[in-house]
């Protein structure tokens, strides 16, 4: 027994097209092969809730900094192919690189096409009422779990500009980057410290502590007594999770910076 396999879009598309004649629902499971439990759990996963089941194998240079990784990568396509068989897989893809990056390549989606669900056409419907039928959208994520987009619109559905966009695509993953940093500062709430909000008053005796003023220098400052400031400090420290007025200006330093 074995599973078939497909290397072209065009084999994969013909494959496709039939089941989807049939009507039978597809499950695709994407992989870089050197395929693991942890890759057979997902196949059987997708198994139990599609009655057709694609497994994609395709060691993606775009994932490797260093040539020297994309070198060493195991590529194990015999021992991958017999393990899905196994399975009962209904189909293997596995395209070369050529064929994934053809000339002119670029990712989207056809605000047309009747596969897409219909959440998905009301948005981009929506979009194409304001002009915007097309564009390239770069999404960002941190360690915090915060994410943001950056988003090239045009009225065209296929503007010219996304072939430089793509060909300078880690180029413009670091303007991305930045340009949500300076909007972040921007936006974000005054009185928010890593996450965490504090009273405009709390923020305002921490900010004078990191000028270098003292909880007397403070009161002067805001009119307010010298017990009311430490009041102020105690409450930003605990909410903080932090010992002493020290570390929370560095809190907020690092706040400042990031």
């Amino acid at each position: 027994m074995s599973v078939p396999i497909a290397r072209t879009v065009s084999e994969l598309r013909g494959v496709v097209a039939q089941w989807r004649r049939s009507g039978a629902t597809i499950g695709i499971v994407p992989t870089m092969g050197a395929l693991h439990d942890g890759h057979l759990s997902l196949v059987r996963k997708a198994l139990e809730r599609a009655e057709r089941v694609i497994v994609t194998l395709f060691v993606n240079p775009k994932q490797f900094n260093s040539p020297a990784d994309l070198i060493a990568y195991p590529r194990t396509e015999s021992d991958d192919a017999a393990k899905l068989a196994l399975l009962g897989t209904h189909l293997l893809y596995v395209p070369d690189t050529e064929e994934m990056y053809q000339v002119g390549f670029a990712t989207g989606v056809d605000r047309d096409h009747r596969y897409l669900p219909t959440s998905q056409q009301e948005v981009l419907e929506k979009a194409a009422e304001f002009g915007i039928r097309g564009g390239l959208t770069m999404s960002m994520h941190d360690h915090r779990g915060r994410f943001a987009a950056l988003t090239f619109a045009s009225n065209e559905a296929h503007p010219p500009f996304l072939r430089s966009l793509t060909r300078y695509e880690k180029a413009m993953q670091l303007v991305a980057i930045n340009v949500h940093i300076h909007a972040r500062r921007r936006l974000a709430e005054d009185c928010v410290v890593d996450g965490i909000t504090l009273t405009r008053r709390e923020f305002e005796c921490l900010k004078w502590a990191a000028c270098g003023k003292s909880a007397w220098d403070i009161s002067q400052i805001l009119g307010v007594s010298k017990r009311t400031v430490t009041f102020h400090q105690e409450n930003a420290k605990a909410k903080l999770g932090v010992r002493t007025i020290n570390q929370a200006v560095v809190r907020m330093a690092a706040r400042a910076r990031s």
